[in-house]
């Protein structure tokens, strides 16, 4: 008898403590795409994005809506899904949300003549969020970086 399935559509009251957990992208999944793509913008223009602190707020969000519903007994997930306010992600990414903490140079082994020679390539960046006090290391071409023009640092390795 163990081998034997039942195939039904769950009840109203079982779908109280039910989560699904077939192929569908469950809200959750959405949202971290959408932390994702944010990302991947951020990276491809050298500035600051703090991943974490969106995902924890955004976590935060659904997991509020998540008791309220609970407390309402409706398990409708689209019903859900509209009540979700997740933050501004263009609010991870403002400059007053970082503090600078140094500069290190970049430098990579490249082959010359046969020989291994280290050339400079760029800088790698290292904020701090003030926020919950998260690390984050942005990698700047060394072209893009002198474009800038000078910027406060607090120390520059060698």
């Amino acid at each position: 008898m163990a081998d034997v399935t039942i195939i039904r559509p769950a009840t109203v009251d079982e779908k109280k403590d039910f989560i699904e957990v077939t192929g569908k992208k469950g809200e959750i999944d959405k949202i971290y795409s959408m932390i994702a793509e944010k990302q991947q913008e951020h990276v491809k223009t050298h500035t600051p994005f703090c991943s974490r602190c969106a995902k924890i707020d955004c976590e935060d969000a659904i997991s509020k809506v998540k008791i309220e519903t609970a407390r309402l007994n409706t398990p409708d997930g689209e019903k859900i899904a509209k009540k979700i306010k997740l933050p501004d992600l263009d609010d991870y990414a403002k400059t007053s949300r970082f503090e600078l903490l140094e500069t290190t140079k970049v430098m990579e082994s490249e082959m010359s003549y046969g020989r291994k020679v280290q050339t400079h390539t760029g800088y790698w960046e290292n904020f701090r969020c003030k926020e919950r006090g998260c690390g984050i290391s942005v990698f700047v071409p060394k072209e893009e970086y002198e474009s800038r023009g000078t910027k406060k640092t607090k120390k520059i390795e060698e």
